[in-house]
């Protein structure tokens, strides 16, 4: 376990001189420049056109004070904390997703409760069964990983990550029975 004191390999080392790193700092910048920037790829000659240092003091530095390393440390993070973001957005996507999937549903279920018994066919009442059975299937069992997260099939049968694709499977088939729902009192009328 790290001491809380300890400095991250991107942060500035105890044996950084404040030179050599405003020179990493340059470096490791490199590639990361802001939205609308154009992009550059980091190495120790643009560091050093950069920075006004002659090219061979920077390979020093950097072999010295493992430059190499330490910047793939700071792309690593970064790219944990991005990650960590989508994930984040990807749950609220869901929850806002399956919010509307059980709105979807509860109108579709009000609707059929107001259908007097009657008036639904025997091939009404065997449709809604199949599509409700369907419905809860996909949201409980088949839309979920053993992680908890959503996938679907491709086409070769196997689970790959899906997050849209099983919002859109339930919304369809909640779709279906609101249509269904609405052709048979079209056709009570």
């Amino acid at each position: 376990m790290k001491k809380q004191c300890e400095t991250e390999p991107w942060e500035r080392q105890s044996d950084d001189t404040p030179a050599e790193y405003k020179a990493f700092v340059v470096y490791r910048e490199l590639g990361h420049e802001p939205e609308g920037e154009p992009k550059q790829k980091r190495s120790l000659k643009k560091t050093a056109e950069i920075v006004g240092k002659n090219v061979s003091m920077i390979k020093k530095w950097s072999t010295e004070f493992n430059w190499q390393e330490r910047a793939r440390e700071y792309d690593n993070e970064l790219q944990r904390i991005t990650l960590a973001a989508k994930k984040d957005e990807i749950i609220k996507m869901q929850k806002r997703h399956m919010k509307v999937a059980r709105e979807l549903l509860k109108k579709a279920y009000d609707r059929l409760l107001d259908m007097p018994v009657e008036e639904l066919s025997n091939r009404d009442v065997q449709e809604y069964i199949k599509l409700g059975a369907a419905l809860e299937k996909a949201s409980r069992v088949d839309n979920f990983s053993v992680e908890g997260g959503v996938t679907a099939s491709n086409s070769s049968g196997g689970a790959m990550p899906s997050i849209l694709t099983a919002e859109e499977e339930e919304t369809s088939g909640m779709m279906q029975l609101v249509q269904s729902l609405n052709e048979a009192r079209k056709g009570r009328s």
